[in-house]
């Protein structure tokens, strides 16, 4: 039996043997879902008894995956200099940083091979300030050089380092395996090759 019907083969008894874990009904709480003038799906999750929000957008057809050739890790490395900088008002990322901590705040970007996600939280009484420096992040980014270096370098070594981890060896075989030949085969902090 091959590599890959193996893998297919545990991945299906894991899915049975999880299977009445995930479709139990108590674990999705009580939700709303709404629907903007646009046609965005919005699901709403109330919980009066905390003072805590968090929102999330996912933008679908966008990610790794969608990074011209040439430039993989583009997306990824956009993302994660969102909150580096910002050029109005002109805010350093320790004035962003401090900013956040001050009111008990975060605001984090996800990318997935067809995905970029957002996600801010914080107390209830400061939903207005996260909402705006969410609107600077992705509206005003000044993508500032010495942060850029960092972040490229992390991602290097990142790449560098996949060969000390079995699990991420496996990973990158079976995409290159099961994807080789096109743009969902390549790592979504982008290519050596690319990044250097």
């Amino acid at each position: 039996m091959s590599i890959v019907m193996r893998l297919v083969a545990m991945l299906t008894l894991l899915f049975q043997l999880c299977g009445p874990v995930f479709s139990d009904d108590r674990l999705v709480p009580e939700f709303e879902k709404l629907k903007t003038k646009s046609g965005v799906d919005v699901f709403f999750f109330p919980n009066p008894s905390v003072p805590l929000f968090e929102v999330k957008f996912v933008y679908d057809g966008v990610g790794a995956a969608f990074d011209p050739d040439g430039k993989s890790g583009l997306t990824s490395l956009t993302t994660a200099m969102l909150k580096k900088g910002i050029r109005e008002p002109q805010l350093s990322e320790d004035m962003i940083s401090q900013r956040l901590d001050d009111i008990a705040a975060g605001v984090d970007f996800g990318v997935s091979d067809d995905q970029v996600s957002v996600s801010f939280y914080g107390l209830n009484e400061h939903i207005d300030k996260v909402l705006s420096m969410t609107r600077l992040f992705m509206t005003f980014p000044s993508f500032p050089k010495k942060p850029f270096e960092r972040i490229r370098n992390n991602h290097l070594d990142a790449l560098n380092q996949m060969s000390d981890h079995a699990s991420a060896v496996a990973g990158r075989a079976l995409n290159l395996g099961l994807l080789n030949g096109t743009v969902k085969s390549r790592p979504s902090d982008g290519l050596r090759e690319d990044l250097s």
